[in-house]
């Protein structure tokens, strides 16, 4: 007897370390759909390598869920350094035009949306602000990446049952490379629909080329957040919520979630459809009260959103309205039309 208790209690201590390894070996697993993504995102943008080589970080692993990071460069510094002379006759004429310093980690975002109004105003050179775009894109993706990490690490050293909130801001700021993510959206929310689409259309008109002040304007990127004023005009419901990375609301200029104002977090809360496809062919999908996004690089992050309020008779251009840069157009007259070869469409809820 004292003979079998000893066998199985050292068969039990053998076995833990290699119980230990193999959860560790499991969650240092990327999925094979997350590999896919990332290497495709990396070979779609090979001429990046030109600032610097890319990478795709290893996933994280939090609560037996896979929680994935974005490609991006191995050197921001060395990156950033290239691409502003590979592109300092461009940089200088943006800088003068919209009073930027010297393009930095800590304003590339102004530099976003500065190149995003130069296409609008310049489309003989849309092809050179679109690689301008695409290095941005990947660029910005280091600190995604950081912000990600530090809070998983935050998620996982609390200890308490309720992360609820934890987990909705790590899905906010992780990539979704889910081609639909629309279907699941609709069946959980019920009030999705725009009740009333002519307020919508008419408020976007009104608001287009200015802003309201009864909410706060991002001189820099406020996209979303008049993407959220159209929605609720058009009257749908807000969902509010103690924490603002849960939910869709805006209560004063300082207190609103990351929903109602970033085009990424946005798009996946409501729920979108990923078209890799012509502008042409995405065109004729939208109709009016339609919200499109666009991805500058393809690396699963919506960089900007837009609402349309018109369609022509010819059935061949829409009318969009959008902030940052602020205008109602039709859309032969703006860069929705060419947003690069490695860019891409979402049509949103």
């Amino acid at each position: 007897m004292r003979i079998k208790i000893f066998i199985i209690a050292l068969t039990i201590t053998l076995l833990i370390p290699i119980v230990e390894t193999r959860a560790k070996a499991i969650s240092n697993v990327t999925s094979y759909q997350t590999i896919s993504e990332t290497h495709l995102i990396i070979k779609n943008n090979d001429d990046l390598k030109q600032y610097d080589h890319l990478i795709a970080p290893e996933s994280l692993s939090f609560e037996n869920q896979e929680v994935p990071l974005y490609v991006t460069f191995k050197s921001q510094q060395k990156a950033l350094l290239n691409f502003n002379h590979a592109f300092s006759d461009e940089l200088k004429k943006i800088s003068e035009i919209y009073g930027l310093q010297e393009l930095t980690k800590n304003n590339y975002i102004n530099y976003q949306s500065a190149i995003n109004a130069m296409i609008d105003n310049d489309l003989t050179n849309v092809d050179r602000y679109n690689q301008m775009l695409e290095f941005i894109d990947i660029f910005e993706n280091r600190y995604k990446n950081d912000e990600i990490i530090s809070q998983v690490k935050l998620a996982e050293s609390i200890r308490t049952c309720n992360k609820e909130y934890l987990k909705e801001r790590i899905n906010s700021l992780t990539p979704s490379y889910n081609t639909d993510t629309r279907k699941n959206k609709l069946e959980r929310k019920s009030n999705l629909g725009m009740p009333n689409l002519t307020g919508a259309i008419n408020y976007a008109k009104k608001y287009a080329e200015k802003s309201n002040t009864l909410y706060r304007y991002f001189p820099y990127g406020d996209c979303t957040n008049f993407i959220s004023q159209i929605l609720n005009n058009g009257g749908v419901k807000q969902v509010t919520s103690n924490s603002k990375y849960s939910g869709w609301w805006y209560k004063t200029e300082s207190n609103y979630s990351h929903s109602w104002t970033v085009a990424d977090t946005f798009s996946k809360y409501m729920g979108r459809v990923k078209y890799n496809v012509s502008w042409n062919t995405f065109r004729s999908k939208l109709v009016k009260g339609s919200f499109i996004g666009k991805d500058d690089s393809g690396d699963g992050d919506v960089n900007h959103m837009a609402f349309i309020t018109a369609i022509s008779s010819d059935k061949k251009q829409v009318q969009i309205a959008q902030h940052t840069k602020n205008y109602i157009k039709w859309s032969n007259s703006t860069g929705w039309t060419n947003i690069g070869s490695k860019g891409v469409y979402y049509l949103v809820r």
